[in-house]
């Protein structure tokens, strides 16, 4: 996520002039809890974008834009010559061109990134992140209602339901959705150890989708789904500083009873 910003924290590059395709925002950009994207599971980003390798032109980008999709990126940002543009990346809308020096920083908008939150068609049963990665990439515009997810067997839903609305902390993510059938619902979060899920207070499984994201089974009716972040090294930290009051309070007391005696 932090390489988003290549273009301006590289100026040695810029100033070159040399040309550079980078994801400039993903789907739930500004979003509290989205900010563990740039921190805590940097690797498990840096694994999913790796398909990409370091693009020099579009055509990297335009072979993997299943992946560039589901990030989900809804821009990307790049360097060019003065008569140079993103001429293959299809389904692309050019929004500003700045110039900089002899050369252009130019952003596109990606008119085909999947919404942060929605409900998928079909579900297709592939187990482990790698492999999940893998069959995404091979994926093609017949695919696009398809996500993968280590569920049990792959399964067609009726209905897609609809996402009334969402509220965000830091570490907690409420949804409001309504389905007249069972769902499947995908949160392009990154899903990492100590997120947990309730639907109406229950807790369901959380299953891996599309090699780096979260997805439920949400039961027919409305329903309240809401994730929380709260990993065990939280507990073990706390216990640690209560530890080391204690002690700080019980050394303190004596230091001070012996100053007076």
């Amino acid at each position: 996520a932090d390489s988003a910003f290549r273009p301006i924290t590289s100026p040695a590059k810029t100033i070159l002039g040399y040309e550079l395709l980078s994801p400039y925002i993903l789907a739930s950009f500004g979003i509290g809890s989205a900010q563990w994207v740039g921190s805590l599971p940097i690797l498990d980003v840096h694994n999913y974008m790796k398909p990409l390798g370091e693009p020099s032109n579009d055509s990297s980008w335009q072979d993997n834009r299943s992946v560039v999709n589901r990030f989900p990126v809804t821009h990307l940002i790049a360097t060019y010559p003065p008569h140079r543009h993103a001429q293959n990346l299809k389904g692309f809308t050019e929004i500003v061109s700045i110039p900089i020096g002899d050369i252009f920083l130019r952003l596109y908008k990606n008119d085909e990134a999947f919404p942060r939150v929605h409900f998928a068609e079909h579900v297709k049963a592939i187990s482990e992140s790698d492999n999940q990665l893998k069959a995404i990439r091979d994926f093609d515009a017949k695919d696009e209602l398809t996500v993968v997810a280590d569920i049990l067997k792959d399964v067609d839903f009726a209905s897609y339901g609809t996402v009334n609305s969402i509220k965000d902390e830091r570490s907690r993510v409420a949804i409001s959705t309504t389905n007249i059938s069972q769902g499947f619902l995908v949160v392009r979060d990154v899903l990492l150890p100590g997120w947990t899920a309730t639907i109406d207070g229950k807790a369901p499984p959380i299953y891996l989708t599309d090699s780096l994201f979260r997805g439920i089974i949400i039961p027919v009716g409305n329903h309240e789904i809401v994730f929380e972040y709260k990993p065990s090294w939280i507990k073990v930290s706390a216990w640690i500083s209560g530890v080391s009051l204690c002690i700080t309070a019980f050394l303190g007391y004596f230091g001070f009873k012996k100053v007076v005696v």
